[in-house]
């Protein structure tokens, strides 16, 4: 739920064809969005799905929010956050935080620089911060999924689907 595009993309793709998209043509979806509405929409209909997509086909495809520039912006995000978190607690940390965010701010420029034209200083602000947000869920969801998948992958070796007691020596 919630991929089924993604999805029918994806298979498209491996059997050769190709998805033409016409700009002239917009949708729009008609949904009240709070803050915690889009965060948890964002992360169980589509992160959580899209990463065991990912995981299962062993294909990070090059386009959506899954292109470089996006993927080393969610390493950036992690780092970032670890970096301001160990800042908080032990006074270092803050420039490597602040380094972070400048090369997500580097690499996501053309979006940045589209939000200012459309809303001004206070609405690029705001894109920064709801940006960071998504690449900092995203990552760490992808994370979780593939870290269950390569557990999984792993019990199904063993009969009963347990990993083998270990005996002291």
């Amino acid at each position: 739920p919630s991929i089924e595009d993604i999805e029918l993309g994806m298979r498209v793709d491996e059997m050769g064809g190709e998805i033409v998209l016409d700009p002239a043509l917009r949708g729009k979806h008609h949904k009240r969005w709070t803050l915690w509405s889009m965060v948890a929409t964002d992360v169980w209909c589509r992160a959580v799905p899209w990463s065991a997509l990912l995981t299962r086909t062993g294909r990070l495809p090059a386009a959506l929010a899954v292109d470089w520039r996006n993927r080393m912006s969610g390493v950036l995000a992690l780092a970032g956050l670890a970096a301001a978190t160990v800042a908080l607690g032990a006074g270092r940390g803050g420039i490597v935080a602040a380094a972070c965010l400048a090369g997500v701010v580097v690499l996501n420029l053309d979006f940045y620089r589209l939000c200012h034209r459309r809303g001004g200083l206070g609405f690029v602000l705001a894109a920064v911060a709801l940006h960071m947000l998504f690449f900092i869920y995203s990552a760490l969801t992808f994370g979780v999924v593939l870290l269950r998948s390569f557990g999984s992958r792993f019990l199904r070796r063993f009969p009963g689907g347990t990993a083998p007691e270990r005996t002291a020596s």
